[in-house]
């Protein structure tokens, strides 16, 4: 073979195959790169999306009233079994739970219902869940109101993992509840 053929004929197409296939491998690894990124935010939203649908959960047994006929007071139905004590904070433990996944403010209101429960029931107090309710009735259903404020707040968002990430800090508040705070 004659070196102007060699030069002229299969220098460009080798060097025109190894470019196609540059291009191509880049282009996979960016595609694949793309998809990852993809499933990973589909993670994170899915995710989102579980822990906010406990909450809702949350939301409206403190969003239905219950009239008690013999004293006229209000509470939430969440309290309506007075010694059901296993049963509110495995309510709430449901959205504590996953609170990764949640927005800092909706989970500080989370963590302010915990506290408030956990200061004036029957391990502190010696009270029922019931009288609890009547008690806070109004405390409760202000919680409920910014939890219901932010929650349509974040679901605003809800696609918006890069702005959730980079907004999302560790609570930093410990309190030793054992002496109350």
């Amino acid at each position: 073979m004659k070196p102007e053929l060699l030069s002229s004929v299969v220098l460009p197409l080798v060097s025109g195959a190894v470019s196609a296939a540059l291009v191509s491998g880049l282009f996979t690894l960016l595609s694949k790169q793309i998809d990852f990124a993809g499933e990973y935010y589909k993670q994170v939203i899915d995710r989102r999306i579980a822990a906010y649908a406990a909450l809702e959960i949350l939301i409206h047994s403190i969003k239905v009233a219950v009239h008690d006929p013999s004293d006229k007071q209000l509470y939430h139905l969440l309290f309506a079994k007075d010694d059901d004590y296993q049963g509110v904070y495995t309510q709430l433990h449901e959205v504590m739970s996953q609170s990764l996944w949640l927005s800092n403010a909706t989970f500080d209101e989370t963590r302010a219902l915990n506290l408030l429960l956990f200061r004036n029931t029957s391990s502190t107090t010696g009270a029922g869940l019931i009288a609890f309710g009547k008690t806070h009735y109004r405390e409760i259903a202000e919680i409920r109101e910014r939890l219901e404020t932010h929650f349509a707040s974040d679901l605003l968002n809800l696609y918006n993992v890069k702005s959730f990430l980079r907004a999302k800090r560790p609570v930093r508040n410990f309190e030793d509840l054992r002496s109350g705070g």
